[in-house]
C-alpha cells in the first residue's frame, strides 16, 4: 500500500515540477532573445536528464558498473522511440529544419563516436568494449562545442521581449524548483516501482530494461505532455533530442570518468540502436511533407521501441 502511495505521489510531483520548468524556462526564452528550440536543447533537457544522472553516479558508488550504461541507454531509447511516439500519436508536430538538419544527425554521430571509444580502436588505453576515464574526458569536451553549437543556430529566432526583475528571478527559481522536483519524484517512481515489480516477482533483468529506464525517462514524458497541452511544439521536440544527446555527452561521459563502464555484447547493440533511431527518424521526416510527424510515424515508433524491447528480452 506505500508503494502504490509513493508512486502517486511522484506522478503528482513529476506532473507539477515538470510545469514548473517549462514556465520558467519560457520566461528566460523571452528576456534573452532565445528560442523555444534552443531552451528544449540546453536548460530543459538538462533538468530531465537529471535523474538518469542521479541513478549513474549512485551506481558508481555502490560498485555497479552495468546500471548506468543500461539506464542512459534505456532512456534514450525510451525518449526518441516510446515518448516522441505517444506524443505524435495525440497531435501532428512540424519539425523545424535545424532539428532535421542537425539534431537528428548530432545525435547519430555522438553515437557512432561512442560505440569507436567502446571498440578501443583509437583510444589511448586500448581497452575494448570499456569506456575509460580517457573516454569519459573526450565526451566531456563535446559538451560545451555542443552548447555554443545549438546556441549559434537557435538563437534569435524570436523576438526579445521586456521582462521585469521579479518575473525574472521567479523564471529562475522555477526552473531550480522544477530541475529538483523532477528528481525527486523520479527516484519516488523508480523506488516505488522496483518495490512493487519485486512483489509481483519480476525478473532483475525486465527491472533495468523497463522500470528504471522509463521511471528516469518520465521527467521527458511530463515535460513532453504539458509542452503539447501549451502548443510549445519546439520544446517537446527539442527537448527530448537534447535530453538524448545530454545524457550520451555529459552523463555516459562523467560516470566514465569516475569509474570505468564495461558494455557487453548486447549493451553494445542498444548502443547501435540508439543511433539507428535517429536515421529511422531522420528517413520519416525525409518522406513526409513539411517535415510532420503524425500518427502513423507514432505508431511505427511506438510499433518499434516495444518490438525492440520484447526482442531484448528474449535475449537476456
Amino acid at each position: 500500500m506505500l508503494e502504490v502511495i509513493l508512486l502517486l505521489l511522484g506522478f503528482a510531483l513529476l506532473t507539477k515540477s515538470a510545469d514548473w520548468l517549462i514556465r520558467g524556462a519560457e520566461t528566460l526564452a523571452e528576456r534573452y532573445n532565445l528560442s523555444q528550440n534552443f531552451i528544449g536543447l540546453t536548460i530543459i533537457a538538462i533538468g530531465t536528464s537529471a535523474p538518469e544522472l542521479a541513478v549513474s553516479i549512485l551506481s558508481v558508488n555502490q560498485g555497479s558498473d552495468s546500471l548506468p550504461v543500461g539506464n542512459i541507454l534505456g532512456s534514450n531509447l525510451a525518449n526518441l522511440l516510446l515518448i516522441l511516439g505517444v506524443v505524435v500519436l495525440a497531435k501532428r508536430i512540424k519539425v523545424k529544419m535545424q532539428t532535421f538538419n542537425i539534431g537528428l544527425p548530432l545525435n547519430l554521430l555522438i553515437s557512432l563516436f561512442v560505440a569507436l571509444m567502446v571498440t578501443g580502436a583509437y583510444s589511448i588505453t586500448r581497452t575494448p568494449h570499456v569506456l575509460t576515464w580517457f573516454d569519459g574526458i573526450l565526451l566531456l569536451c563535446t559538451l560545451p562545442l555542443y552548447l555554443y553549437f545549438a546556441f549559434s543556430v537557435y538563437r534569435g529566432e524570436q523576438t526579445a521581449h521586456n521582462v521585469s526583475r521579479r518575473k525574472l528571478l521567479l523564471s529562475y527559481a522555477s526552473i531550480v524548483v522544477g530541475i529538483v522536483g523532477l528528481a525527486i519524484s523520479a527516484d519516488w517512481i523508480v523506488i516505488s516501482a522496483l518495490d512493487l515489480a519485486k512483489m509481483m516477482g519480476v525478473s532483475e533483468n525486465l527491472f533495468g530494461l523497463t522500470i528504471v529506464a522509463l521511471g528516469t525517462s518520465l521527467p521527458e514524458l511530463a515535460t513532453s505532455i504539458t509542452g503539447m497541452i501549451r502548443k510549445k511544439h519546439d520544446l517537446v521536440v527539442g527537448n527530448l533530442i537534447g535530453s538524448s544527446l545530454f545524457n550520451l555527452i555529459f552523463i555516459l561521459g562523467f560516470t566514465a570518468l569516475l569509474h570505468d563502464l564495461p558494455f557487453n555484447n548486447l549493451q553494445f547493440i542498444d548502443l547501435i540502436a540508439v543511433g539507428l533511431t535517429s536515421v529511422l527518424i531522420f528517413i520519416m521526416l525525409l518522406f513526409s511533407r513539411d517535415k510532420y510527424l503524425g500518427r502513423i510515424h507514432g505508431l511505427i515508433l511506438v510499433g518499434v521501441y516495444a518490438a525492440y524491447q520484447a526482442l531484448r528480452i528474449y535475449l537476456g
